[in-house]
This record gives structure tokens, C-alpha cells and sequence, in this order.
């Protein structure tokens, strides 16, 4: 497949021009970035009228001053398409390499067509490159958008690719006068979080979470939360126009310095003393080792919590027991499987694969040890394994532990400490059955931890987060963080008085099976195509295969009601490019749903998901050569 379809506007352009022609066109970065643009993005009638746009400062101007959906039609059309495709859930994000690379890697795949080739926004948008050029394009487009007069701090996990990918995105912050601070130290997102609370007013993080270790990605945190969509709306913008020579913006007459921080201390050391004063003020002021006398097996994935986690728990007084302690960059987020290392097994993709926790259940029960906690490659989640009597134990994931923190964590007086939580519409329905029957207040959100931030300011809640691990108790920290919550988990468990008393409290807690399927489309262009199914529903085309797959599901759950959330109808946990529909029974409690999204990560996958308190009828939908799962991988796959 060729670069969407540059190369045939090139051709075309260069046959109606003599060589010399030509060659000014290829010499003029405008003209050649307007017409690349026309080929990546599906609005050649809209760059028709940006013949008569306006000059770059007042274009800037328009971009910062106005909302997103206030843009002039040209540039609304745009900033639409564009949407997500640069920016997505966690940032930017994709398989690191140099543009060189990129461009040699295409060919031979032939994915080039000729012409010219793809720019490094493409790159990323079509491909799920994230080159250091890119990187560079996006640091001055946050300088342009956010502006500031403090310094940004600019970290991250172990990964091999962080420095190319760190240093390109503080040049593009340099050269527009931001001072800028980095280090090589490996530091988890929270603790980088943390920073931008307290010492800088942005920080940015340079991890790809829970990805394999070629992946790579750039982040950013105001005042210890993620930026909201409005500005990353902006920031994508003005990176696609700066990325494509549509925006020029000189370098400033004087750039500032890029300065390198070589204290650990200096990097995360506040951040360990804040979780550490917090669970001791929970503790009811214990300043002398609360978590004394309690053993505790940590999985650090090779990544940013090598040094930082396990810090916080010998300081609150727990031995700490090592794995995969070892911060490589090419190792990251793999797994022991035995004794052979890296097994190539991903503990976070599924929770309920056993060979994922074997190792760390093993290595639990071997040291006689209270607990297990595993944590992903920059720490911002994390999942605890229990053990229970004769080898049995029970692995905490984000759901279980929201449930388990709502009902058991409560103050001296017995009165529980969060009020209202926002789970996601991925959580299992155990979690919202368990938060029904305690009448704890709960409001669903939009999968992904910024989404689940927002929606807890809305409502007011002080406890959110996903079944992937991510954990948001407000009261302790604005963001996920593993090791706030694994001591949060620790110091609930002291309160009832056994840890191995948190078995019987965790069984308590129903956790029906789960139907998960990821399907990996040939491209890009494909899962977007597919998902514009759910966003353009008026087509004929496009209705008929909505249809479908609501007919599948209606035929699966017969019987049930069955109620589809709708963006346009103010449903605000979900997007209109997703189907999310709520399984009730007659007395209208919620049974199951299904789920058919987008990736925000990982924009090849479209997710399959169901979940239902009827294990067989849930697979029913999902399996077979006429069920749900087939039918969608037919269109994704060639």
C-alpha cells in the first residue's frame, strides 16, 4: 500500500509542470506540504479554501484564542480529521525509529509507491511511527500552545528510545524560549506526575506504559493531571501544520538552555516522602515503619518502579523482595516464565491468563510472603496478588481493588473514605454489582484513566479508575499510581487485621469471566475506516453493518433489555465512534454489556469485549463462525 495518496497528487502535479516547474514546486515547502496534506487527510475541498489562508502568526492566533469548536470550517474540517490520530488516550504513541528508518523499513515492505515520501506526521497518523522528528515538531507545538515561564521537566521509563525521543522534543521546546530539565534516571509517571504539582508547572513523560519495548510515547501533566482535550486538540493541530511547512514559526532570538539532572534525589525524592507521610497520616500518624514485619514479593517489570517503588515500602518498614528488578529497556514489561527470561508474555494484557502470574504467585508462596504486587513499565498501575490457604490466592486487578478500597478503607471512626466511584464502561459487572449493593454512589466513564479524572470532578467522586490497574484516589494523588494504591490495598488490609483475612473480604467480591478479543486490523486506515461504522450511521452501507451487529447482540441476550448508550443523546461514557450496550434484567439491574472500540493506544486494535454474569451466554455472542468477534474481523482483516 502506498502513502495514502501522495504519491498520486505528486504525479499528477509533475505531469502538468516542465522539470524546471517541478523542481520549484519540490523547492517550496507551502505548496509541497498543502498538497502532502491533501493526501493524508480526506478534506481536498477544505485546503481548496485554504489557498486564502491567512498568514502564520494570525492563523496561530486563531488556533490559541478560539475553542476547537469555534475554528473557521477550513481548519475545523482539519483539526476533526485529525483528531486522536497524533494525540491519542495516553499521549502520543507508536513503534520508535529514526525517519531514515522508517522510510528504508516502507520500501521494503513495500509500502511506498513513489513520489514523495511520507513526512513524519504521516508517519505516525498512518503508520504508528514515532520518530524524533516528530518528537521535535510536537515540543515546539506545546511551547506554541501552552506557553510558560517556569521550566518543563521532561522524564521517563527504561526504554532504549527515550533519550533520541527526549532530547528532540526539548530542542522544539528550546527553540521557542522554554527552559527545559531532563534526566537519564529512570522515574515512574506518578513521580513525574508528582513534579508538576509541586516544582514545574508542565512536566512531560516519555513511556509507553504497558507496550512492548520498541514502542515509545510522550505524554504530558498540568499541575499533576493530564492536559485536557481541548489543549491537546490544539497541540495536535499545531504539530500537523508545523509537521507539514503549513505553520512557520521562526525560532526565538534567544533559546534557552537544556540542562540535565543527574540526582535521584533530586528527581523523586519528594514524591517517595509525600506517599510515604500520606499512608503514615492514614496509619493514624504511625511515623515509625507502619508496614513493619510485612514481606512483599515486587514485580517491576524492568522499568521505571526499579528504583523508586520498592523505596516507598522498606521506608514505611515492609522487606521487599525483588523481580525483574533489573531497569533494561529491552526488557521492559516481560515476564519470568520459569527460569527463562523474556518470555515475551505482557502480565498486563490479560489478567485472567495464568501463565502471566504464575511466576509471581510462585515466587509469593515460596518466600512465605503477604503479598504480590506487579507493576507496568512507568508504574502508573499496578495489580496485587493475594495468597490464600494451600496455594490458593487471588489476583487484584483495577476492578477488584476499586471495589475492595470503596467498601473496606475507612477512617477511625469507621466511616468509609470515599463517597462515590467512577469506574469505566469496561469494569466488570462484579464491581458494579458490589458498589449496588452497598449503595455506594457510582457514575460511568469513558475508558481511560484522563477520562475517568474528568468524569470524577464532574460528579464529585474521590475514588476512579479501570480494570487495567489504573487507580485514582483523589484524596492521595490526582493521577493513577501503583504504589499509592498497592499501600493504600496494604494498609486496608492492617486495618481489618490479617492480611490473609483479605482473601475471604476479596472472594466476597463477585468477578464474573470476561469476553476479550483483540483484533489487529491489516492498517491503520482500516481500523479507522471500520470505526467510522459507528460514527457515520446514516450511510446505507455503513447502517446495514450497525444493524448487524446489533441484531447479534439482541439475538444473543433474548429475553434481557438492552440499552445502547448514545454520545448524541448525552451519554457522556461514551464517544461517538464506539458502541457500548448495557445488559439489564427485568428488575433493571445491570446483568452484562458489550463493547466494540478503538485502541486509544495501540490504533491498529479494535476491542471486542463482553461481560456477562451468564459466562455461556456471554461467549455465545462472541464465538462462532456467525458471532460477533468473526463478523468484525472480517471487515479489519484482509
Amino acid at each position: 500500500m502506498g502513502i495514502s495518496s501522495t504519491g498520486l497528487v505528486t504525479r499528477v502535479v509533475a505531469r502538468g509542470m516542465h522539470t524546471e516547474a517541478y523542481q520549484r514546486f519540490r523547492d517550496q515547502p507551502t505548496l509541497q506540504s498543502t498538497f502532502r496534506i491533501a493526501a493524508s487527510l480526506p478534506i481536498v475541498g477544505a485546503l481548496i479554501d485554504y489557498g486564502k489562508r491567512v498568514q502564520s502568526k494570525a492563523l496561530l492566533s486563531i488556533i490559541l484564542e478560539k475553542n476547537p469548536s469555534e475554528y473557521p470550517p477550513y481548519l475545523k474540517k482539519i483539526a476533526d480529521d485529525i483528531n486522536g490520530k497524533l494525540i491519542g488516550t495516553d499521549g502520543a504513541r507508536g513503534e520508535v525509529k529514526t525517519y531514515q528508518q522508517a522510510i528504508h523499513d516502507l520500501g521494503r515492505a513495500g509500502k511506498l509507491d513513489g513520489g514523495l515520501p511520507p513526512s513524519p506526521t504521516e508517519l505516525l497518523k498512518v503508520h504508528g511511527i514515532l520518530t524524533p522528528e516528530f518528537s521535535e515538531v510536537l515540543g515546539k507545538a506545546h511551547a506554541l500552545v501552552l506557553g510558560n515561564n517556569r521550566p518543563y521537566f521532561i522524564g521517563g521509563d527504561t526504554r532504549i528510545s527515550k533519550e533520541i525521543l527526549t532530547k528532540a522534543f526539548a530542542n522544539g521546546l528550546a527553540s521557542q524560549g522554554i527552559e527545559v530539565l531532563w534526566t537519564k534516571i529512570p522515574v515512574t509517571t506518578p513521580a513525574l506526575g508528582f513534579r508538576s504539582r509541586e516544582d514545574v508547572e508542565y512536566t512531560v513523560v516519555v513511556s509507553a506504559s504497558h507496550n512492548a519495548p520498541p514502542d515509545n510515547g510522550l505524554k504530558t501533566f498540568k499541575n499533576g493531571e493530564k492536559l485536557p482535550d481541548d489543549l491537546e486538540r490544539k497541540i495536535e493541530l499545531v504539530a500537523l501544520l508545523l509537521g507539514e511547512g503549513l505553520l512557520q514559526i521562526d525560532p526565538v532570538s534567544s533559546p534557552k538552555g537544556v540542562r540535565e539532572i543527574h540526582s535521584a534525589g533530586t528527581v523523586y525524592g519528594e514524591y517517595i516522602g509525600y506517599v510515604t507521610r500520606k499512608i503514615e497520616q492514614l496509619m493514624g500518624g504511625r511515623t515509625y515503619f507502619p508496614f513493619e514485619g510485612y514481606k512483599i514479593v515486587m514485580d517491576l517489570a524492568h522499568g521505571a518502579a526499579c528504583e523508586v517503588n520498592p523505596k516507598i515500602f522498606e521506608k514505611l518498614g515492609s522487606i521487599v523482595i525483588r523481580m525483574n528488578e533489573t531497569p533494561n529497556g529491552e526488557l521492559i514489561n516481560r515476564r519470568e516464565t520459569g527460569s527463562k527470561l523474556p518470555s515475551g508474555a505482557l502480565a498486563f494484557d490479560d489478567v485472567e491468563k495464568e501463565e502471566n502470574w504464575a511466576p509471581l504467585k510462585e515466587r509469593v508462596l515460596t518466600e512465605k510472603a503477604d503479598l504480590g504486587i506487579a507493576f507496568d513499565g512507568d508504574a502508573d498501575r499496578g495489580f496485587v496478588y493475594v495468597p490464600g490457604q494451600k496455594g490458593s490466592g487471588i489476583v487484584v486487578d483495577g476492578d477488584m481493588m476499586l471495589a475492595f478500597l470503596a467498601l473496606h478503607l475507612k477512617d477511625e471512626k469507621g466511616t468509609r473514605l470515599f463517597n462515590h466511584v467512577v469506574p469505566t464502561t469496561m469494569s466488570n459487572v462484579g464491581l458494579i454489582q458490589a458498589l449496588q449493593r452497598s449503595k455506594i454512589p457510582f457514575s460511568l466513564a469513558q475508558v481511560g484513566d484522563k477520562y475517568v479524572a474528568r468524569r470524577m470532578k464532574e460528579v464529585s467522586a474521590n475514588l476512579g479508575g479501570e480494570q487495567s490497574g489504573h487507580a485514582i484516589p483523589s484524596d492521595f494523588q490526582t493521577t493513577g499510581d501503583g504504589a499509592m494504591v498497592a499501600a493504600l490495598f496494604l494498609s486496608t488490609l492492617i486495618r481489618l487485621g490479617e492480611p490473609r483475612k483479605a482473601f475471604e473480604k476479596l472472594k466476597e467480591i463477585p468477578m464474573y469471566p470476561q469476553v476479550k478479543k483483540n483484533i489487529t486490523a491489516s492498517s491503520i486506515e482500516k481500523a479507522e475506516a471500520f470505526m467510522s461504522v459507528l460514527d457515520d450511521r446514516l450511510s446505507r452501507e455503513n447502517g446495514e453493518i450497525y444493524r448487524a451487529i446489533l441484531e447479534k447482540i439482541q439475538r444473543a441476550y433474548k429475553g434481557y433489555i438492552l440499552k445502547v448508550a448514545s454520545c448524541a443523546k448525552g451519554d457522556k461514557h461514551v464517544t461517538n465512534r464506539e458502541l457500548y450496550v448495557t445488559v439489564l434484567d427485568p428488575k433493571q439491574q445491570v446483568v452484562g454489556w458489550v463493547s466494540i472500540r478503538q485502541s486509544g493506544t495501540e490504533k491498529k486494535k479494535i476491542r471486542v469485549y463482553g461481560n456477562h454474569v451468564d459466562k455461556s451466554r456471554g461467549e455465545q455472542i462472541h464465538k462462532g463462525s456467525d458471532g460477533l468477534e468473526a463478523f468484525v474481523e472480517s471487515y479489519l482483516v484482509d
